[in-house]
């Protein structure tokens, strides 16, 4: 090999797209390496700064996609060394929905501009000179929302290969960029940079984001190297080396394996262990006047221990689920339900302020659903997620529906005492076969106070680095809003004419919430046909329309027990197309937290609504609280076509390509 560190002195290179970011860099270098740089961009008020910026250097303006514009750049040069082509432009959003323009624009920019630099520029460079052109990273690793970018991208490095062929002895290489802190990001808001630069760091193994003299220095090495041709460099930080861009989980077994795809069996047993998981805060409701005449109180008395389990469920939510993304999974629901099992069977041997701490606990611990889903996602393989979360979810629906009837009948074949005892056993038995059909996970570094801190913390950069998931979060928000409000005045009415029915009657109405279970299945379906935003949109106009037309029918057994599954049917179908987009939107090492995210905001609507039909029930009755549901979802609705048609504006007019050249 034969290199020499002076070989750019007096060489003539010319920088296409030089006027900012990695093509500035690459100027700038070369011209400190005593190189003759003519610099060419669009914009002719950045090229008039970069002269100010670079001592010596020749600017011209060019547009890549005009082949006159670029004809005419290079008769004005004679002959050259090395061409450096670095154009930038993105396309991003869905398949369903980036324009066609911002698609042209991306492909115009990347693969026409960098060939018809070549084109013209090729015949002048010397038979000892070189190319080098500038790609991104998508196109050469994953990312949801990019694939007419990563299609321009997988496209340069092709055409690099095939001219580092084709105009031998000119050597031509490619260099593909990480995520490098350069202008292409200004469309992000500022706090949504931030965040996106810190996750970025922390999956990256050199701990930080790239600046555009590290691309440039790679450049300038490609340039002065006589024996490298046809090469594809990665200047990413080492980001390419990591599946899919997930964190590395180090420790004495180094990092991580990819977790092992989970199968129909393994689907099905983590939708029963959620179940049963979730079914450990719903089994003291129906077997509360045994409960509390064997304690010899009154059932209301005892209400603080529905409520203590809900607590510790929401603290959960916050606390612990998102220790999910930082320790071994396997250990870390090996513990929770082992915990479980202990709170369950001590639980008939308690009373007064242990018996509602117990509670407490349990409600604490149940969150190992809320674990388990996540671990399910990152086992499923991109085309099944969908399917497979709605699978998983349809095991949460159905231990919430069913565990009333599995409570019910036990107490009045056995004994209350019995449901707890015989719930004990199910955790220890969901316990054993979690480590079965868990796949291990290498030793961890021990998790620090500080370390913690910072993970919590992260919750919020996570909000601002990725405004999907805030969307979701928002009309998850608003669909168990809608739910909780069908379900706090259902049974108001139910008690009023022409129904006057009594409490065994208003539970078997809650048997048609298995219609929810049908829609998270259908749900997930459509999500791997990355049919997420139709199906959220079809969910919240079914919620509208339903609460609409009951609002005046309700006095019909048919018309109200259609609306509240079609309901139910809409709620889960838009929670699982959400749960879907947000888990598209990071690795499995994130899974957790945004998991503790959407869930957090989920419950927070939840109570909201519950919270509002109060004083609504109060003033108006059933009239006003349906109203109240049909709000919540249409605000749902509004809110998805709006941003919609925002993100549509935004990739037509281009706003997702920043700089000019």
């Amino acid at each position: 090999m034969s290199t020499s560190p002076s070989s750019l002195s007096g060489a003539r290179v010319v920088v296409i797209g030089g006027s900012s970011g990695i093509g500035k860099a690459v100027a700038g270098q070369a011209a400190a390496a005593g190189a003759q740089v003519v610099v060419g961009s669009r914009s002719k008020d950045k090229l008039e700064q970069t002269a100010k910026e670079i001592d010596g250097i020749t600017t011209g303006v060019v547009d890549v996609t005009d082949e006159e514009s670029v004809a005419a750049f290079f008769a004005g040069i004679d002959s050259l060394d090395h061409l450096v082509v670095c154009p930038g432009d993105m396309a991003v959003g869905s398949v369903y929905d980036v324009s066609l323009d911002a698609v042209r624009a991306a492909l115009d920019t990347k693969i026409v501009g960098q060939l018809l630099s070549v084109r013209h520029a090729g015949k002048k460079i010397s038979g000892q000179g070189s190319i080098v052109l500038i790609a991104g990273a998508a196109g050469f690793k994953s990312y949801a929302d990019m694939s007419a970018t990563a299609a321009a991208n997988a496209g340069i490095g092709g055409m690099g290969r095939s001219l580092a062929v084709e105009l031998a002895p000119v050597r031509v290489n490619v260099v593909v960029g990480g995520l490098i802190d350069t202008p292409l990001w200004s469309f992000l808001p500022e706090d949504a940079r931030a965040g996106l630069f810190e996750q970025t760091a922390q999956s990256t193994p050199v701990g930080r984001v790239g600046q555009p003299d590290d691309v440039a220095a790679t450049v300038l090495h490609l340039l002065e190297n006589t024996f490298v041709t046809g090469a594809v460099l990665h200047v990413d930080g080492g980001g390419i080396a990591e599946r899919g861009g997930a964190r590395r989980r180090d420790g004495p077994g180094g990092p991580a394996a990819p977790p092992r795809p989970a199968g129909r069996i393994t689907v099905l047993l983590l939708a029963a262990a959620c179940g049963l998981c979730v079914a450990n805060l719903y089994y003291l409701q129906p077997i509360l006047p045994e409960l509390a005449a064997s304690l010899h109180r009154t059932p209301g008395s005892l209400t603080s221990s529905v409520s203590a389990t809900q607590f510790g469920y929401a603290l959960g939510l916050l606390a612990l689920v998102p220790l999910g993304d930082a320790v071994d999974r396997r250990r870390l629901l090996t513990a929770l339900v082992t915990t479980a099992a202990a709170v369950l069977a001590l639980i008939p041997w308690a009373d007064g302020g242990l018996l509602v701490g117990l509670f407490f606990l349990l409600g604490l611990v149940s969150v190992a659903a809320m674990v388990i889903v996540p671990q399910a996602a990152g086992m499923a393989p991109p085309e099944r997620r969908g399917q497979v979360v709605g699978t998983v979810m349809t095991g949460v629906i159905l231990g919430a529906l069913l565990c009333r009837t599995f409570a019910g009948v036990v107490a009045d074949l056995v004994d209350w005492r019995a449901v707890f005892w015989g719930a004990s056993a199910l955790m220890l038995g969901v316990g054993v076969m979690l480590r079965r059909i868990l796949p291990p996970q290498p030793a961890v570094t021990p998790l620090t106070l500080r370390g913690y801190a910072a993970l919590i913390g992260s919750l919020f950069s996570l909000l601002r680095a990725r405004p999907v998931i805030v969307e979701r979060c928002l009309y998850g928000a608003l669909g168990f809003a809608a739910f909780t409000v069908l379900w706090t005045a259902v049974p108001l009415r139910l008690i009023q004419g022409p129904y006057h029915y009594g409490s065994a009657a208003i539970g078997a109405m809650g048997l048609l919430g298995a219609g929810g279970a049908l829609g998270a299945n259908l749900a997930g379906r459509f999500a791997d046909r990355g049919r997420q935003r139709t199906v959220s949109a079809a969910a919240f106009a079914l919620i509208t329309v339903s609460f609409a037309v009951v609002s005046v029918l309700s006095s019909s057994l048919l018309m109200l027990g259609t609306a509240i599954l079609l309901i139910d049917f809409a709620v889960q179908a838009a929670h699982i197309s959400n749960q879907t987009t947000v888990f598209a939107q990071v690795g499995d090492e994130m899974r957790s937290r945004v998991t503790t995210v959407y869930m957090t905001c989920y419950f927070l609507g939840g109570a909201a609504g519950s919270a509002l039909t109060g004083p609504l029930w109060a003033h108006g009755g059933w009239p006003d609280t349906a109203l109240l549901g049909c709000a919540a979802g249409a605000g749902a609705l509004l809110l998805l076509l709006g941003h919609a048609a925002v993100r549509r504006a935004a990739t037509s007019r281009k706003a997702m390509a920043a700089i000019d050249d």
